[in-house]
């Protein structure tokens, strides 16, 4: 079953290029409408919108802009988009077009100009 998954994730030497593979085939079935890989996203979806509710509830005003960033979100047809309706319609929702360290780079490179 799927939570069979979660030992071969986490004791993976690698455990962020097993979730980027197992994802493309999770995403390949979802396309095709298999059961289980509807489930294993709608509930990925969900989980992270307890947690991005958690975090707007506790820790932010509601208005806030929410960045989801990652290879689950490169398909912005697909979890994104089932977060629209899982979250506050007054906070907004944006994928990071590229990998969150070019914006330490950018930062770093400003400091040097500065």
């Amino acid at each position: 079953m799927w939570y069979d998954l979660v030992p071969a994730v986490y004791e993976s030497s690698s455990p962020r290029g097993k979730i980027a593979s197992l994802s493309r085939v999770v995403f390949e079935a979802y396309d095709e409408q298999d059961p289980h890989a509807i489930e294993i996203v709608e509930q990925a979806a969900d989980d992270l919108a307890l947690s991005i509710n958690t975090m707007l509830n506790e820790h932010f005003q509601q208005h806030q802009t929410v960045i989801l960033a990652g290879c689950l979100f490169k398909r912005e047809d697909v979890l994104p988009e089932l977060l629209k309706s899982r979250i506050p319609s007054s906070s907004q929702l944006k994928v990071l077009k590229r990998e969150p360290v070019m914006g330490a780079v950018d930062a770093g490179l400003k400091q040097l100009d500065g």
